[in-house]
Formats: structure tokens, sequence, C-alpha cells
């Protein structure tokens, strides 16, 4: 698998992996795949939401690095040749890489239609504090995920087991 492994948390229960992969960017596929008449606000609302899915899952949650702060390639879908201007990450939270740039003719030109519009728009570029919002939520629901070990099941067995120990408690309940 292409990518490079940033960070892994140390405890087992609660693993976080995070890969700089080359292909399209979350932040990416919700404006390409949102409609353009939707505000900055609204997106980036909506990029909380698969996130948010992500880390309060079963198993070990995985995230492309930058999901976590809006980050963009440009709309380009394989960045692996296209370099830093595409493949950048500002930790610094000031940009998010978006419209920096038409990406590469060879595998995004049947998308530059869609792309152009979108790209050079600058009320669909988030700003800052659309990137630390981001930020807040992803954290947030990471500390959620590690406020208790129902997150962190290691098998599906174990996740079985507690959902009948719940639904007979229910069940008892009722009675």
């Amino acid at each position: 698998m292409m990518g490079h492994l940033l960070v892994m948390l140390h405890a087992p229960e609660k693993q976080l992996i995070m890969f700089q992969l080359m292909i399209m960017k979350l932040f990416d596929i919700v404006s390409l795949k949102t409609p353009m008449n939707i505000s900055i606000d609204e997106r980036c609302r909506i990029n909380h939401l698969p996130t948010s899915l992500i880390a309060l899952s079963q198993g070990i949650p995985f995230f492309h690095s930058g999901d976590e702060t809006l980050c963009s390639k440009s709309l380009d879908r394989d960045s692996y040749s296209s370099g830093d201007w595409f493949n950048r990450l500002d930790f610094s939270y000031s940009y998010d890489n978006w419209g920096m740039a038409l990406p590469p003719r060879e595998k995004n030109q049947r998308n530059w239609p869609l792309i152009k519009p979108r790209s050079v728009d600058p009320s669909s570029k988030p700003q800052k504090r659309h990137i630390l919002s981001a930020l807040e939520n992803f954290t947030t629901v990471l500390k959620i995920r590690y406020s208790s070990p129902l997150f962190c099941f290691r098998t599906a067995n174990a996740i079985q087991v507690q959902a009948i120990i719940l639904a007979l408690f229910s069940f008892l309940q009722n009675y």
C-alpha cells in the first residue's frame, strides 16, 4: 500500500492510524459531490460527519492525514506524481491547500468541468476558523471514543457478546 505512516498512538485500545495516501482527500470529495450553492460553513460541517463516523466505529480508526484539518489536494484524484504542491500539509492551520492550481491533466481532465468552477470560487475555500473547527470536532470525537472501552472491542465476538448483554439488560428492565 502506498503511503507514509504518520501517527499511531501507543496503547492498543487507543490506536489511531493516519496515512498520507496519494488519493483524493475527504474534503475534496465532499466539495466535489455537494452542490456548489451550499456555503463553505455547510460544506465544512458535512465533512465532520464521515470523520465522526470513522472515529466512533468499532475497530482501529483509519484516517487519511489531513482529514482532521479539511486538507485538500485541489481536487487531484491521484497526486502521487504531483509533488509537494498538491500533497503538502499545513500544521499552522492557516490554509488547507484548496484551489492551489488545476490538478494535472493526465488523471483529472475528465473532471475539469466540475473542478474548474469550484476551485476558482473564493467562497469555496475554507478559512482558518473552518480548519480549527474541523480539528476541534476531530479531537472531540476522539475524546468520546477514548472515554469508553465500548468503542474499542478487538473482535467481532466481543461486540456480539456486548450486544447480547445490552439486549438482556434491556429485557430485564422492561420485565
